[in-house]
């Protein structure tokens, strides 16, 4: 059961690695994350997703903005989800 979310998980981040591209919004990404979540099976988010970019990254329970991802930003996401009653958690910094 455990190795199904952990599945998600991963699997939406190397989708992530993908996705984002400059000019997108912080709030564009967090969206994105929510719906890979529950198109993958998901059930829900297991707290609300953090997406911060630029200065917005050195803070650790941002909320996701309309600040654009400019060249050379470091982006910061905490995300998680909710499957067969186990929550996972994962922050990446990019």
């Amino acid at each position: 059961m455990t190795l199904n979310i952990i599945y998600i998980q991963n699997y939406n981040y190397n989708y992530l690695l993908n996705y984002i591209k400059i000019g997108m919004t912080e709030k564009q990404i967090a969206g994105a994350i929510e719906r890979f979540f529950r198109i993958n099976g998901a059930e829900e988010l297991a707290f609300d997703t953090v997406v911060a970019s630029g200065p917005n990254s050195s803070m650790p329970h941002a909320v996701p903005t309309d600040r654009k991802i400019e060249y050379g930003d470091v982006i910061t996401i905490d995300m998680g989800c909710k499957y067969n009653g186990y929550c996972s958690d994962m922050t990446r910094t990019k």
